[in-house]
């Protein structure tokens, strides 16, 4: 019987539904407690990419960069104006 049970445990657990239930589930509640250690302040996490591939964007962005284009870039790379504007300076 304990058999049987482990199988049907197993095949729930590898569930695409139970996955998804349980990824939403866990990521609403790690943004409640981050947001309970912030002060209930809205939190920014920055995407993470290596330096490398930092590097080669902002290549990509000044060199693209024509004075005029500021929000098509920001669209572009999904970034902020801001952000777009801090690459250029550089």
């Amino acid at each position: 019987m304990s058999d049987i049970i482990r199988r049907a445990a197993i095949n729930i657990v590898s569930s695409k539904a139970f996955l998804d239930t349980f990824s939403n589930l866990l990521t609403t509640e790690i943004e409640r407690q981050l947001r309970a250690e912030a002060g209930g302040d809205r939190l920014y996490i920055a995407k993470t990419c290596d330096s490398a591939e930092k590097c080669d964007r902002d290549s990509l962005i000044k060199s693209e960069f024509t004075g005029n284009n500021l929000a098509q870039l920001a669209k572009k790379h999904n970034l902020s104006h801001r952000q777009i504007r801090r690459i250029c300076k550089k």
